[in-house]
């Protein structure tokens, strides 16, 4: 597990000083899909995104 460096401090003062990231799947008509996102915490933005059929680390560094 990694460790929790930012300390639930989710305010932060400038961009690109903290990104969270999430995997989650779609039901489609065509199956499920896959969707990477990132997001920037000061932004409060999704500067980063994926989709895809297969749960990859391909998906999530795309998403990057």
């Amino acid at each position: 597990m990694a460790d929790n460096v930012l300390k639930q401090q989710f305010n932060q003062t400038e961009s690109n000083l903290a990104w969270d990231g999430d995997v989650t799947y779609l039901r489609t008509n065509q199956g499920l899909m896959y969707l990477a996102i990132v997001m920037d915490f000061y932004l409060r933005r999704i500067i980063g995104w994926s989709v895809s059929t297969l749960m990859t680390v391909d998906l999530v560094e795309r998403a990057l």
